[in-house]
């Protein structure tokens, strides 16, 4: 079953300076979502800037304030 996962992936890398969007772990958790529709929440937050690259997979983003 994994050849077939891995058939639709692609290798993606990011430098210094590029524009990401970045996944909300659990919108529902968030204490501003409170009485709000889940299906309606804001999953992904971005465009982001990227400052640095720190391992092969990991980033560190500005993130708003």
């Amino acid at each position: 079953m994994n050849k077939y996962a891995d058939n639709n992936r692609r290798f993606v890398e990011f430098n210094a300076g590029d524009l990401v969007t970045v996944k909300v772990p659990d919108p529902r958790l968030s204490k501003s979502s409170r009485g709000r529709d889940p299906r309606l929440m804001q999953k992904y937050v971005g465009p982001l800037p990227i400052i640095k690259r720190i391992g092969m997979v990991a980033y560190k983003i500005e993130l708003p304030s």
